[in-house]
Parts: structure tokens; sequence; C-alpha cells
């Protein structure tokens, strides 16, 4: 029956030992055989921290004694341990591959042992290991996308050069401020703002000063607004301002010289000092038209009407509309 039994066992596809109070190896079978290299007769008889090094140490010996003293059973991940059985003389832990533990108590004729299973899941680690480098990748991948999709958003709606909304942008935040109005009543105004002598600058000093001159224009316009206002560069030296919820015209002339008082400030543009004014054409929305192209066009005949009177200023269209 005992060889009938050893049979079984050499069959496994799985280590099986079984060790006595003393730790030493009562069962050995064919698969701890070939992992370890160690035939059966060698194991049998011999302490088991002998001829597998994992059970020098004194955690796995305290293992061993408390599955004999209060037949605790453990469990040890070979996910997080390595191997347990293997050639003594294979020390590089990489070779070893991954096997999993399980330590129990077995009872015969009253007398307690330990029984042993060894099982290897190195397939089954690669697999985990393959999926989780996988799974960063696409993480990876997936940043990238999302970036790459921000990143193609931003420059839909915003400029480039000043990071200031683009005219897309700009037509589609006055828009929405117009709706606004219309159910609570409150006027916006749309400021036109055209650099003066911006051309000059492009031609004496280059493009690339020209370039840093409008974004220092962006700056400057962000600093004198408020919060929910909105800035725009629609192309070249032409910036337009949306200001919903205004109260008074009065509200709207203090930003408009708050603008035209910043940019009479000297600008150092690499080194170079320049000054620059501008021209503000300003539209009030119900008063000067219902539709946003309507009032762009109309803050842009304010403007040239400044441009006409000596540059420099602001004006609003109901006077300009006066005026015709």
């Amino acid at each position: 029956m005992n060889q009938f039994f050893n049979r079984i066992l050499d069959h496994l596809n799985l280590g099986v030992m079984l060790v006595d109070k003393n730790h030493n190896v009562m069962v050995w079978n064919r698969w701890l055989e070939g992992v370890s290299g160690i035939p059966k007769d060698e194991a049998i008889g011999n302490t088991l921290a002998d001829i597998c090094p994992c059970f020098q140490k004194n955690r796995f010996k305290e293992m061993l004694d408390n599955a004999i003293v209060n037949g605790e059973h453990r469990f040890c991940s070979g996910m997080l341990h390595s191997a347990f059985v293997y050639p003594k003389d294979r020390s590089d832990i990489t070779e070893r591959g991954r096997q999993n533990m399980q330590i129990e108590a077995f009872y015969q004729d009253g007398e307690a042992f330990v029984l042993i299973q060894i099982s290897d899941i190195t397939s089954q680690y690669q697999r985990v290991h393959l999926l989780q480098h996988l799974v960063k990748e696409l993480e990876g991948d997936y940043e990238s996308v999302k970036e790459s999709e921000e990143h193609a958003k931003r420059n839909a709606l915003y400029d480039p050069l000043t990071g200031l909304c683009n005219r897309s942008l700009f037509y589609d935040r006055l828009g929405y401020t117009f709706d606004q109005a219309r159910r609570s009543g409150q006027l916006v105004a749309l400021l036109f703002l055209d650099l003066d002598g911006f051309k000059s600058v492009n031609d004496l000093m280059g493009h690339f000063s020209g370039d840093l001159l409008l974004k220092e224009v962006a700056v400057r316009l962000n600093t004198v607004v408020r919060k929910t206002d909105t800035v725009c560069r629609l192309g070249g030296d032409e910036y337009t301002i949306i200001l919903p919820n205004i109260k008074s015209k009065k509200d709207v002339e203090t930003i408009a010289k708050n603008i035209l008082s910043l940019l009479s400030v000297e600008f150092n543009l690499d080194g170079k000092s320049i000054f620059i004014t501008g021209s503000i054409g300003i539209s009030l929305f119900p008063v000067d038209g219902d539709d946003s192209e309507t009032m762009v066009k109309h803050a842009d005949s304010a403007m040239y009407s400044v441009k006409a009177t000596g540059k420099n200023g602001y004006q609003f269209y109901s006077i300009t509309r006066e005026a015709l």
C-alpha cells in the first residue's frame, strides 16, 4: 500500500514533503527531486534546513513548529518570496522561478507532522508581470493621448503666442455672455483694442520684438480686467475684451482709461525700450446690437473713429453713430 501511495505522490505535478517534529524529512516526492536535484533516498532522514536553504531562516522554522504545536496553517506566496525549493548551487534568485508554499499540520496515529506542498507558479507570475507591464504601457499611452488631446484643444481655443482666447473661443464666449445678459437684463460691453504704430515696431525692430510686445500687452490687459471678464486676441495687434454685468458706461470708461494708462508705460523688449498707445472702440449690448457680428462690427467702427481723430483714446459706438 505504501508503494501505491508513493506512486501517486510521484505522479503529482507539485512538490509534497512530510516533516516530523524534529524537522526531519519523511516524504520527498519525484517533483521535488526534479526541482532540487536531490534524490529521494538522500533527502529522507535529513533535516529540512540541510536540503532546503530557505528553512535555515528562523521565520520558516517557526512556521514548522507552529504547525506541529498549534496546528497553524500558513501559505507563502511566490509573488513575494520567489522560490522555496531549488538546487543548492543556484544562488541567483532570478533563475529560481516562482513557487507557492503551503504548510499545515498532519496527524497520523496521534503523532503530529508537517505537510508541505510546493507548486510552481512561474508561468502565472510571468503572465501577471507581463499584464502589469502592459497596464503601465496603456496608462502611459492614455496619458499621452490625453495630453495630445489637451494640447490640440488648447491650440483650437487659445492663441499660441499670448495664451489668450483666440477668435473661435471669443465668439463662443461672446454668444454665451449675450444669452446670460438676455435672461438677467444686464449690460455687456465689448472693447475692441488696436495698437497704434505696431507695424513700425515690426519694421524697425523685427518680428521677434513685435511678438514680445504682443505678449507683454496680453499680460498687462489681464491685470486690468475682472475675473469675470474675457480677454482675447483676434489676430495681429487686435484684442477684444468682453465685460459682462456692466452697471453703467462709467464702469466701462474706467477700464478703458486703465488700459490706455497701462499701455502708455514703457515696454522693455529684449533690452530695447519703446512706447506705444492704443485705440479702443466700445459697443454696448443690447443698446448697440443684439448679436455677436453686429457688436464686433460696431466696436470696430468706433475704434476706427478713434484712429481717425488722433489715436490713443476710446470711444463708444453710440457717440460714433450720433456723429454720422
